[in-house]
């Protein structure tokens, strides 16, 4: 994130709130700008279209962007994990000739796999008028895209047109949303929505191009890091795979829906599953802040006195730093999750009155809430290891919480609807305690890793 890093060293150096409120602003744009955007459209559609008496087509077209981020998010992943590598290299060795071209053939290659897999589904198994089938195929595309090109934008300075071009398509996708779902229906919610994509997608794709240049003819230059970071696509497939585990096991649970389409769902474990994840939306902002500012210098400072021959004495204090750093941070944040935590699970009562939502889903939403606060807190400490390149302790750290979520949440499913969540929760409990053990450990021999473990002279030879 070199771009998004440089905009809040800029913005914190003005050493006001202003500054640091518009750091913040970025920062959760940059971590959690599609997710971000799937809530408000979802939330906004039930509630603009409450006045208008459609609910039905609401079902219909929560289902699909449900279905849309989902799947989408698991299999881009393996790509944008690779082309995020390809990315980070090339600019560091400031050959940036290709990259325009690259996003397109990540581009390409997302299309590739998936388009005949989304044709199947929406065009033959799944029931739905024509135009809702054509829409969702589009819309299916339109968010693909969106998780490759925020790999891009991401190294991207001009924060400010970023951040714009994401209002204004929240914005269109909320407010069209009672004009066309009235008129139009589900095709006219989920056009909406893909009106609103569009408007982010095309605009951030040209920033891409007037950063780096037009695309030149080598769209696959990034494919060879699929083998030599095999690592990066499994990390991308793990994660995704044990995130959405756990909803996908529970569309199976005895008392499940099913929608005439054929589209399978749990509406509570749905709804109460996704409210709790956003309560992870401070901390996520926090750690990008806290990440690509205070600990980024330190970090940078590590590596570039080893590489300069600094003495022993520098390079072990050096290390303090970084791990003074990490354990403070990792402190700072379980402070301030696990009082969104709390209040979440005093309020919740409330909360669900404010978003007139249905009390039988009070119960997921508090587990789901603890679930989350100790998922993002493992995933604080796998990106923490990606800095230092351990990239086969990530991919194990996201096996285990993908096997745990998997057998957990299938146990809990059949222990009855007031276990629904435990199982996620376990899982996520299990996942931080066996990261945080991992690196506590690794940062105590961090050099030791710098020089003999991830030493590519070294490990080529053994």
């Amino acid at each position: 994130m070199a771009g998004i890093g440089f905009v809040l060293r800029k913005l914190t150096r003005k050493d006001d709130l202003m500054g640091v409120a518009q750091a913040y602003t970025h920062a959760a744009i940059a971590s959690a700008g599609p997710w971000l955007m799937t809530v408000f459209a979802l939330y906004g559609a039930y509630y603009l279209s409450s006045d208008f008496d459609y609910l039905p087509g609401v079902e219909t077209f929560r289902l699909i962007i449900i279905y849309n981020f989902a799947f989408s998010v698991l299999f881009t992943g393996p790509i944008y994990m690779t082309v995020t590598r390809y990315l980070a290299d090339c600019i560091h060795d400031k050959n940036l000739d290709t990259l325009s071209g690259s996003m397109i053939g990540a581009l390409l290659l997302a299309y590739a796999i998936q388009l005949p897999i989304v044709i199947f589904f929406y065009g033959f198994y799944w029931d739905f008028e024509t135009p809702v089938r054509i829409l969702a195929i589009i819309n299916y595309m339109l968010v693909s895209s969106m998780w490759v090109v925020c790999v891009f934008i991401a190294s991207l300075k001009d924060y400010w047109s970023i951040s714009f071009w994401y209002f204004v398509g929240m914005a269109l996708a909320v407010l069209l949303m009672p004009w066309l779902g009235h008129t139009y229906g589900v095709a006219g919610m989920v056009a909406s929505f893909t009106i609103g994509l569009t408007v982010i997608v095309f605009p951030l794709t040209a920033l891409v191009f007037m950063q780096y240049g037009a695309p030149n003819n080598e769209l696959f230059a990034f494919t060879p890091y699929f083998r030599r970071y095999w690592e990066l696509a499994a990390s991308g497939f793990l994660y995704n795979y044990g995130i959405w585990i756990d909803k996908w096991i529970m569309w199976f649970a005895p008392d499940r829906g099913v929608h005439p389409s054929g589209m399978i769902y749990h509406q509570a474990y749905d709804v109460g599953m996704f409210l709790a994840y956003f309560t992870i939306l401070p901390s996520l902002a926090l750690f990008v802040f806290s990440v690509e500012t205070s600990f980024f210098k330190k970090y940078l400072r590590y590596f570039r006195d080893m590489l300069q021959h600094a003495n022993l004495a520098r390079i072990k204090q050096n290390q303090e730093q970084v791990k003074a750093h990490v354990f403070n941070n990792t402190r700072g944040f379980i402070v301030l999750q696990g009082s969104i935590c709390f209040l979440c699970f005093v309020m919740a009562p409330k909360i669900f009155e404010w978003l007139n939502l249905d009390y039988m889903v009070i119960g997921i939403f508090r587990v789901g809430t603890l679930g989350t606060f100790f998922m993002i807190l493992s995933v604080f400490l796998m990106i923490v290891l990606s800095y230092f390149d351990d990239r086969k302790t990530v991919v194990m750290l996201q096996l285990l919480f993908a096997i745990a979520n998997t057998l957990l949440t299938i146990i809990s499913m059949h222990m009855g609807f007031t276990y629904y969540g435990v199982g996620f929760f376990l899982a996520s409990v299990l996942s931080f305690g066996v990261s945080a053990f991992v690196v506590v450990n690794y940062l105590k021999r961090v050099t030791f890793h710098a020089f003999v473990t991830n030493n590519p002279a070294l490990t080529a030879k053994l």
